[in-house]
């Protein structure tokens, strides 16, 4: 009798980097081996709070998030105890998701979990599959990189992000 070979589910959404042992980055360290998120069983973004971009992003999770599953924190605002320097440095280029089981996620795959966690899982799912987690990670890039531009769009948003306002510094200098 042969054996069906289980068909392969969707990949899990995991962090965007892979353990060293396969040659990939590592990701940044959290200050405590203590995951943050396991208190009161939600898991952790971090976000840029001095982006109105991200401000308008965050209000629209908070909205969607009916069953409570995110505890949403600028990263500006995490304790030194919970966010390694590195992590905060991380953290100001992209928002990242501590997850309840000690998982670090970033970016597109930060916003893949959060998609699911509010209420679509299953877009989450399939956009997880190659190419389209590609195209997510491509899109968040594109708009990370150009937030406080976007920031201008959204009434009542601070007109610039921090982020921007150093490179323009740069520029002139």
């Amino acid at each position: 009798m042969s054996r069906e070979a289980p068909a392969p589910g969707p990949p899990k959404l995991a962090s965007n980097t892979s353990p060293a042992s396969e040659g990939g980055p590592v990701p940044p360290k959290l200050a405590s081996n203590d995951s943050p998120a396991s208190e009161g069983g939600r898991h952790l973004l971090l976000w840029d709070g001095n982006c109105g971009f991200c401000r308008r992003s965050v209000e629209w999770i908070a909205r969607h998030d009916t069953r409570a599953r995110l505890q949403l924190l600028p990263y500006q605002d995490a304790p030194a105890t919970l966010v390694s320097a590195e992590l905060r440095a991380a953290c100001a280029r992209a928002m990242h998701v501590l997850t309840t089981d000690g998982r670090v996620l970033k970016a597109g795959r930060a916003s893949l979990f959060v998609l699911g966690e509010i209420g679509w899982p299953l877009a989450a799912r399939v956009l997880a599959w190659p190419p389209f987690v590609w195209a997510v990670e491509l899109g968040y890039r594109l708009v990370a990189d150009n937030r406080g531009r976007l920031s201008r769009w959204f009434p009542g948003s601070p007109a610039s992000c921090e982020r921007d306002v150093g490179k323009s510094k740069k520029k002139t200098e």
